[in-house]
């Protein structure tokens, strides 16, 4: 007697991921290329290097979400090195996402001393 030949096959998440990644991708480039204008408007340092790190952190965390949109791609789910990469990329990509949005939106004092200090250096040369 044979067993059932079952075929794993999801079409919401199918359709879904159809639906979902181009609003995704279109929401956030708008979210993108208004931070890029914002930036170039700005006068102050500080500021503006905090815009471009919220805007390098919105586009980390738009890939990662990308890498994750891999895994509704047929037979991704079936091989451990794929996975496994994707899943390490997709960490790699939330944390420096993380990270960026951190400093863009805090600015720690050791950021603002840094930031300064090149500026120093920027001013000699």
């Amino acid at each position: 007697m044979n067993g059932p030949n079952i075929i794993q096959f999801t079409p919401s998440l199918i359709i879904g991921s159809i639906i979902f990644i181009p609003i995704f991708i279109l929401v956030h480039l708008r979210i993108i290329i208004s931070l890029a204008k914002l930036g170039k408007s700005i006068e102050d340092k500080f500021t503006k290097r905090g815009i471009y790190f919220i805007l390098f952190a919105v586009v980390s965390l738009v890939a990662a979400a990308l890498v994750a949109s891999f895994f509704t791609l047929p037979n991704v789910g079936n091989q451990p090195a794929i996975i496994t990469l994707l899943h390490t990329l997709r960490i790699i990509l939330v944390l420096i996402g993380i990270g960026l949005s951190y400093i863009g939106w805090t600015m720690p004092n050791w950021m603002k001393k840094l930031l300064s200090r090149t500026k120093e250096e920027e001013n000699i040369e």
